[in-house]
């Protein structure tokens, strides 16, 4: 009965948004989430977010719940390779990383450190929604991406993906 009643109550989230958006970072360091973004976050639940990277080419916004996973995940390595692996990550993460919260017009204070590597200050960035963190880039790490992706390699992948049956 409890369960049954827990299943009505409960919200689902609202589905991510799709695509790249731009979103502006303001002179004193504050990302502006696009409505989208505001909206999605909101149906989670969650107040509290860790801001960071883990390879010093993207910016990570966690839920903290989803936060806490990669932790735990980082607390288990599987080998002695891992183990120096996930420690250096876990060092980046936390050189970079620092709790955030939304406030009332939607905007989330970026780290200083990430401000500062990622010169996100006073600048437009590029935000897409993964499936379990928003990624957020500068227009260098954008521009980088939008070469990689060239006409070949578009080509071969769409290639492959009709072959799955995806037109």
């Amino acid at each position: 009965m409890a369960e049954e009643v827990a299943a009505i109550v409960s919200v689902d989230p609202a589905e991510r948004p799709r695509g790249i958006y731009t979103a502006r970072v303001d002179a004193k360091g504050r990302l502006k989430l696009p409505s989208a973004f505001q909206k999605f976050l909101a149906s989670l639940k969650e107040d509290h977010y860790f801001i960071t990277t883990t390879n010093e080419t993207t910016v990570y916004i966690y839920p903290l719940s989803e936060w806490k996973k990669f932790e735990a995940s980082l607390d288990q390595p599987e080998n002695e390779e891992q183990v120096d692996m996930f420690a250096a990550v876990r060092f980046v993460a936390d050189k970079y990383g620092a709790d955030a919260v939304i406030d009332g017009e939607g905007r989330m204070l970026l780290p200083q450190p990430v401000r500062a590597e990622f010169k996100m200050h006073d600048a437009q960035v590029y935000v897409q929604c993964g499936r379990n963190r928003i990624e957020v880039l500068n227009e260098d790490e954008y521009r980088a991406r939008e070469r990689a992706a060239d006409k070949v390699k578009l080509a071969k992948a769409n290639t492959l993906l009709a072959l799955k049956g995806f037109k």
